[in-house]
This record gives structure tokens, C-alpha cells and sequence, in this order.
């Protein structure tokens, strides 16, 4: 599994960390915790971006 960093690709070892921080395109951002980062696995989570 990868994660786009600053226009670079890095590499994240399955199990890593305990939450996720995502940007959309207008600046948003929306912090998930206790999300394991694992691959195919669905993560329903609640949070929602507001709409644009």
C-alpha cells in the first residue's frame, strides 16, 4: 500500500498507525482516528466532507 505524500509515493507497511488525515480538492481536510491503514479493507467511519 502506498500513500501520495508532497507528489511523492511512500510506502506504508499494512498495520501503520491508528487514523488518517484526508484533503479533498478545496482545502477540507478530515481526520479519522483509530482507522488501522490495511489494504481492501472497507473502514466505515461517520465522517463526511460538507459539500461543495
Amino acid at each position: 500500500m502506498a500513500l501520495l505524500v508532497v507528489g511523492c509515493w511512500r510506502a506504508v507497511p499494512p498495520g501503520s498507525g491508528t487514523g488518517v488525515r484526508i484533503t479533498d480538492i478545496y482545502g477540507e481536510r478530515l481526520t479519522v482516528d483509530g482507522a488501522a491503514v490495511q489494504p481492501d479493507v472497507a473502514q466505515p467511519t461517520g465522517v463526511r466532507f460538507a459539500r461543495h
